[in-house]
């Protein structure tokens, strides 16, 4: 089999009959694809005397289907058994010459040479895909790439050219069809075919300008701007003009900006509410949040003599103080605290205990306990705590937070699991305490007092009592368990 094909061209497609080796009468081979195996390995082509065999890798393909490279399909099994769609690749025919393809592998395939004929196209061609030379409307891809015209002219009419165009050497005499701006002809271009700028230019987008005559420098910026002395630049509300602008008044004067800090100064007045004042005030007008520092004074404020301070390093009333204030050590203007508001820091309540129940206490409202390191649990008799044996390990009940039971009835010889105290709302102190039935049982009916206390995470590390009341214990009526 052979084919012609004029070299140069792309996107070519020729038909193939692959013959079926098992048939007696040499009928086409059916049922071929571009991946069935052992066939799609055994396809090369070779160009010319001197070319060596290059394998082509098939591709998938349909009977209609735009060119691709390699493209294999069958064309019609019952109708044209054998026959198949190939499409060349473009290398492959991209010279003058001859070029041998062959089939050869597969099942049942008989190898099937072709030799293609690579023609030149012919220099006088009167006609292009049937049209007239002298008038082409037309010049597609379909004909290939054509790699120069010779001759003087190309006469006619040229309808349109689809791709780029590579040079156009020689003068051009006239482009129809392109409205070019009124000024076109007085417009200014260097060497290289740029537009130059020129002083006025209405509505001209100027690209990106890296560099400029007689820049100004960053020193002149901002010397420009740091003395600018206009109010009516820095009108803009919310810059930095604006806020920093002051008409001229030095910082920490009247109407400048306020200075704070090391370098502020003595302050002779502040006029309203003052968060906090660290370090010496001549005077404040209104109310003051908070003041940190010791705060020293003459006795004299009390209408006394004397220039010792009222106040001790300690922060308490100096005995000078008290002996030159008006009746003579006392401090007149006295504040009374009822017994009820005393007692509203410390609530005290009582907690009835029946022998051989369970005891279970919510204690509520002790104030915030975040910062504790350790939380006890402790009661003991009343009469108790007003002798020297009123220590911890002699209580009735001690219980920790991170211990459970740890003292029952003055021993420390306990089962740990049988008590608990557990903390549910730190920021409000709240806590829960569970004793064992097991130990109530065995509490003597007397009387007890008891407490909660905490140690906090200062340095050095202080308790608290948040907490305390009495406690009742009542003798248990119904003593069975089971």
């Amino acid at each position: 089999m052979s084919e012609s094909i004029y070299a140069g061209l792309t996107s070519q497609t020729i038909d193939v009959f692959i013959q079926d080796t098992s048939s007696t009468i040499g009928a086409g081979l059916t049922g071929l694809t571009f991946n069935t195996a052992g066939f799609k390995d055994g396809v090369y082509y070779r160009k010319g005397a001197t070319g060596t065999a290059t394998k082509i890798t098939l591709a998938t393909q349909t009977v209609g289907g735009a060119w691709a490279s390699g493209g294999f399909v069958e064309i019609d099994a019952t109708n044209m058994p054998g026959m198949y769609r190939f499409d060349l690749p473009n290398a492959m025919v991209d010279t003058t010459g001859f070029v041998t393809l062959i089939f050869r592998a597969g099942t049942n395939v008989c190898p099937t040479p072709l030799r293609i004929d690579c023609r030149a196209l012919p220099t006088d061609a009167k006609a292009i895909n049937g049209v007239s030379t002298s008038n082409v409307t037309t010049v597609s891809a379909c004909i290939g790439t054509t790699s120069s015209f010779s001759g003087t002219s190309l006469s006619g009419s040229v309808g349109s050219v689809t791709g780029s165009v590579g040079s156009v050497t020689g003068s051009v005499g006239s482009i129809s069809g392109i409205t070019f701006p009124t000024n076109f002809n007085s417009w200014s271009l260097d060497s290289s075919g740029r537009v130059l700028l020129q002083p006025s230019q209405p509505s001209v987008v100027i690209p990106t300008v890296t560099t400029v005559t007689n820049q100004l420098s960053a020193a002149q910026v901002a010397t420009g701007v740091w003395q600018d002395a206009t109010a009516g630049d820095f009108t803009v509300v919310g810059s930095i003009g604006k806020s920093l602008f002051t008409s001229g008044n030095a910082p920490g004067a009247a109407s400048g900006l306020a200075i704070v800090g090391s370098n502020m100064g003595t302050v002779a007045s502040v006029t309203g509410s003052v968060g906090s004042v660290t370090g010496s005030v001549g005077s404040v007008t209104g109310a003051v949040g908070s003041v940190t520092a010791i705060v020293t004074a003459n006795a004299t404020q009390f209408a006394g003599t004397s220039t010792t301070g009222i106040l001790t390093s300690a922060g308490v009333f100096s005995t000078a103080a008290l002996a030159n204030s008006p009746g003579g050590g006392t401090i007149q203007n006295n504040i009374t605290i009822t017994a009820a508001q005393a007692q509203a820091a410390l609530t005290a309540s009582t907690i009835g205990v029946t022998r051989g129940d369970q005891l279970t206490v919510n204690i509520t409202g002790m104030g915030n306990i975040s910062t504790r390191t350790k939380l006890w649990f402790t009661a003991k008799r009343s009469s108790q705590t007003q002798t020297t044996t009123n220590t911890d390990s002699a209580a009735v009940i001690q219980i920790t937070e991170a211990g459970g039971l740890v003292v029952f009835n003055g021993s420390s010889s306990v089962t740990a699991s049988h008590g608990s105290l557990t903390v549910t709302n730190a920021t409000t102190g709240a806590a829960t305490v569970v004793l064992n039935g097991t130990e109530t049982a065995q509490i003597p009916l007397e009387d007890f007092v008891w407490d909660v206390q905490y140690l906090d995470s200062g340095s050095p590390a202080q308790p608290h009592t948040i907490g305390l009341g009495s406690m009742i214990i009542a003798a248990d009526v119904t003593q069975a368990t089971s």
